[in-house]
This record gives C-alpha cells, structure tokens and sequence, in this order.
C-alpha cells in the first residue's frame, strides 16, 4: 500500500464507525426492547420465538412417498 494511500485511513475508520454505531445501538435496543437485549450473548437455545412451527429431525417428518 502505497504512502499516501487513502485505505490507511478509510478501513481503520470503517472498524471505528462500526464500533461507533454498535455504541449507539446497544442502549437504543435496551431501552426499545428489552427482551431482546436480555438475550444477548446467551446462544441459539436461548428461547426464541419467532412463532414458526419447530423443525423436527429427518426421521421424526412425515413420509411423502
């Protein structure tokens, strides 16, 4: 990269406006939803809803054929 790149300054800022924008994010969704923001950082099984029906295992499925 050369000296007077402009990439030594855009991807540095790209990774400071993201962190900047998570900053602004985290307290906006824990005060507009709550639940959600409980949720953070506790995995998949965490108790989701998102009011679609459960996908069972393959052999639990109804034979089509």
């Amino acid at each position: 990269m050369h000296r007077d790149s402009p990439l030594r300054w855009v991807l540095p800022s790209l990774y400071v406006a993201a962190a900047a924008l998570g900053a602004v994010w985290a307290p906006a969704l824990r005060v507009g939803n709550s639940a959600v923001y409980a949720r953070i950082g506790l995995g998949a099984e965490a108790g989701f809803d998102s009011g679609a029906a459960p996908v069972g295992e393959p052999d639990d499925l109804p034979r089509t054929s």
